[in-house]
């Protein structure tokens, strides 16, 4: 082993000192909620955008209120997910909302009169593709289905495993079609994770444009989404 003189740290204890050091300053002067609702911004690495808007706040600087959905006349921030309710799903990193695709063929073998349909992440504009009307499950659990395909939103043949994607389906009452909103930070700004009933460490991902399932992580934007309710729809879909 190397030897030290006498008064020298070793490499180790100087990690632990330089680690715990970060964790103070984090602790003095932001919240693991600052960090994940930051804009993200690659070509400044501060953070400081002088904005919010790919999170939904102002241009002027400071949080804000959400970037209005459509023409900001139809879609509020929700802050509390019941049944009934009708929602536009915002992913935070792309600033972009769930949207009903195009339709897909099930294998009719195993799936004789269903219907499915791809999952895009589009621009905000509160057509009825983008609408999803929330659906009591039971025990907190929801349906979340779109209102333009009558679809569920479903992960693929219920699948636990990392990258499953996540359609469009028939609606049925299995548990890959049953989800729960875990709330992120204050509730008046809607943020949320979504988690997957058969895969409850599982949550909505947005990865490469597609929507799937990825292992719940902290402080993951790409798996924080803004819900929106909405009274009624807006503009024409494409």
């Amino acid at each position: 082993e190397t030897a030290y003189t006498a008064g020298a740290m070793h490499p180790r204890a100087r990690l632990f000192l330089f680690i715990a050091s970060g964790g103070f300053a984090l602790g003095c002067s932001e919240t693991m909620f600052d960090l994940l609702t930051r804009d993200r911004d690659d070509s400044n690495p501060s953070g400081d955008s002088g904005g919010d808007s790919a999170l939904g706040g102002n241009s002027s600087g400071g949080s804000g209120s959400p970037a209005p959905i459509g023409d900001g006349t139809h879609c509020a921030t929700l802050t509390d997910a019941a049944p009934g309710l009708r929602l536009a799903l915002q992913n935070v990193r792309d600033g972009g909302c769930l949207q009903a695709g195009r339709a897909t063929t099930p294998d009719p073998d195993t799936n004789a009169g269903a219907t499915q349909s791809e999952v895009l992440l589009s621009e905000c504009n509160d057509g009825d593709a983008q609408i999803f009307d929330l659906i009591a499950a039971d025990s907190g659990w929801f349906e979340i289905r779109n209102e333009s395909k009558g679809e569920n939103l479903d992960v693929q043949l219920a699948s636990p495993a990392d990258g499953t994607l996540v359609h469009l389906y028939s609606p049925h009452e299995l548990y890959n079609q049953n989800f729960v909103f875990r709330p992120i930070g204050p509730s008046s700004t809607g943020l949320t994770q979504i988690a997957a009933r058969h895969a409850p460490t599982q949550c909505f991902t947005v990865r490469g444009g597609k929507l799937q399932i990825q292992p719940c992580t902290v402080g993951a934007e790409d798996q924080v989404f803004r819900l929106f309710e909405c009274t009624e729809s807006g503009a024409s879909d494409p």
